[in-house]
């Protein structure tokens, strides 16, 4: 079946695209709950700032540098000059369990904020998603690959990803901050430290502002790896998905060789994407090793700078106010490589936004183009009617594969259609292909039409849910005779003895091609519709079986419309439609 080849994605920088993406994620986390996030986010900036006050209260009345002076100053060392040195550690103590504190209700808050984003993002994808037919149109029409793994994986990298931004209890501890938590804390710090001696300070500064850019630029890069390498782990999650499914038919082929190669080939691709990843990655922590050497000597020479050629005989260089302020400073550049180090994980914000914000986008988008299917296509009570021509989606330059089709169906006429594009015209019919003249049909369900394709489809559940799907067993009567029934007319009835009706197996492995087959005839005795569209429903089934399911169907007069290539199928049917050769 043809499909459209995936769309390049572009502009995965730190761009326009990626500020409305994240502006959305926000918008969709916010919601309807506005009053309830803006208090948590109200929560978590003024508990960094009382964060950052105590941090400087501690440092200004009861530093270090204070308790030091007071023991080993020049006055004589006497025994109360340690006992107010023991009470100040005491007050600096308690202070800091304070903070700790703080600093615990704060990567709560984030915590919580990062869930509810996850939780608002699965609740939009799913209600497009999940909209009848945008899972086949987005997967097989658009073609879009990995959808499963960017709403699953990469979701949750997202949400990991947040604890950079609004900080998260379950990070390692230099990360749990968050980047504008912590960038509360160091504005006030930077105040201070201005306040204190701006010249000193200025030095700082323009280093801060340098690891600053070069951060963000590594950040950028970065995110753009993180977006091929987890395109490129989808493409091989999807090739061993695809190996699992047909491994039967890859055995009888003998085609293992094969699908090992094209892993091999596969993964070494990923391989090369993640070293460029952690190339990047390591780029990112240039900024916080230069912030490390900054606080081991570069603090004091610009120190020496400021009092010898700067500004000598200030107050601001006097060694009192100059001891005092380097050691402030220090504390500001700490926070100041915190902020830097959280700053390293803003390329997985922007990748992991990028990813998950374009699956929502497609799914919005599919389920639009679906909808505008649907109005196309008109309601018939009566039975079929349709009059086309079938059009590949998505090919492009339009190619017909069946210049016209003309099918009327009512009560009772029942009809075969065969010939080449049969598959395409009941893709139509069903609402999954466009419609390009005018295709009306009953509602689903009881007393109107009702789709069976060639590969049944089985749940997760019991034999019973397996004959009531589409509809859910516990909302559905619990007529367990009736479907027993059923299934014995159809020849289950061994199944029904083997399994019962209510244990839970993998249906897949249990069921052969056959008896997913009479499977699907029993789902058609079940719903009881007036017309069933059936697509090759006898083709894994002997001729005796083939007539048993047709004559259960027959006796309780569904029309049946089927689309099969087996000459034996046309002896149930009263029209035969052929559709013209390509």
């Amino acid at each position: 079946e043809p499909v459209r080849d995936e769309e390049e994605e572009v502009d995965e920088g730190m761009g326009f695209l990626f500020m409305r993406r994240f502006a959305r994620l926000l918008q969709m986390a916010i919601g309807e709950a506005r009053a309830q996030v803006f208090l948590i986010w109200l929560i978590q900036f003024l508990a960094m700032g009382v964060y950052g006050g105590l941090t400087i209260e501690i440092f200004r009345d009861y530093g270090t540098s204070s308790i030091i002076a007071q023991i080993t100053g020049t006055k004589p060392y006497t025994e109360t000059d340690l006992q107010s040195a023991m009470n100040r550690c005491g007050v600096i103590i308690g202070l800091n369990m304070v903070n700790a504190f703080v600093q615990a209700v704060s990567a709560f808050v984030g915590a919580l904020l990062a869930v509810r984003i996850q939780h608002a993002v699965v609740g939009v994808f799913h209600k497009s998603y999940f909209t009848p037919g945008t899972v086949y149109h987005v997967n097989r029409v658009m073609g879009e690959r990995g959808i499963d793994q960017r709403i699953v994986q990469d979701l949750t990298g997202l949400r990991e990803a947040t604890a950079w931004v609004f900080g998260n209890p379950f990070t390692y501890c230099n990360y749990r901050f968050g980047v504008l938590p912590l960038f509360v804390v160091w504005s006030i710090m930077m105040g201070y430290a201005f306040s204190k001696g701006w010249q000193l300070s200025m030095f700082l500064l323009g280093f801060m502002v340098i690891s600053f850019i070069w951060q963000i630029i590594a950040s950028v890069v970065t995110s753009k790896k993180v977006v091929q390498r987890q395109r490129m782990e989808g493409d091989l999650r999807l090739h061993l998905g695809r190996t699992l499914q047909n491994i039967e038919t890859i055995t009888f082929f003998g085609g293992q060789e094969q699908e090992m190669e094209t892993a091999e080939r596969l993964l070494e691709d990923l391989t090369i994407g993640r070293v460029w990843y952690y190339v990047w990655s390591s780029a990112t922590t240039l900024p916080t090793v230069w912030m490390y050497y900054w606080l081991q000597t570069g603090i004091y020479v610009m120190a020496a700078v400021v009092a010898v050629w700067w500004a000598p005989g200030s107050s601001a260089t006097s060694p009192s106010n100059l001891f005092t302020t380097i050691n402030f400073d220090i504390i500001w550049a700490k926070a100041t490589q915190l902020l830097i180090m959280c700053l390293g994980g803003l390329g997985m914000v922007i990748g992991f936004t990028h990813r998950v914000m374009h699956a929502v986008e497609k799914a919005e988008e599919a389920r639009e183009e679906v909808l505008a299917m649907q109005q196309k296509r008109g309601s018939n009570s009566k039975g079929i009617a349709m009059e086309t021509a079938v059009v590949v989606p998505g090919a492009g330059n339009g190619a017909v594969l069946v210049p016209e089709v003309k099918l009327d169906v009512a009560k009772g006429d029942s009809v075969m259609v065969t010939g080449f594009g049969k598959s395409s015209v009941l893709r139509q019919l069903a609402g999954m292909w466009p419609v390009t003249g005018s295709v009306s049909v009953p509602t689903h369900g009881k007393g109107g039409v009702f789709f069976v394709p060639q590969a049944n489809y089985t749940v997760q559940g019991t034999l019973a849910a397996q004959v009531v799907y589409p509809n859910l067993l516990s909302e559905t009567p619990g007529d367990f005779d009736e479907i027993a029934h059923i299934l014995e007319v159809v020849g289950l009835g061994d199944i029904v003895k083997r399994w019962g009706l209510h244990r839970v197996v993998n249906w897949d492995a249990v069921l052969s091609g056959g008896e997913c087959q009479r499977l699907g005839f029993a789902r058609v005795l079940y719903h009881n519709p007036m017309i069933a569209v059936m697509d090759e429903s006898s083709s894994a089934l002997d001729m005796k079986t083939e007539a048993r399911c047709f004559d259960a169907v027959a006796a309780k007069n569904i029309t049946l419309v089927s689309f099969a290539a087996r000459p034996s199928v046309a002896e149930y049917h009263k029209k035969v439609l052929e559709l013209g050769s390509p």
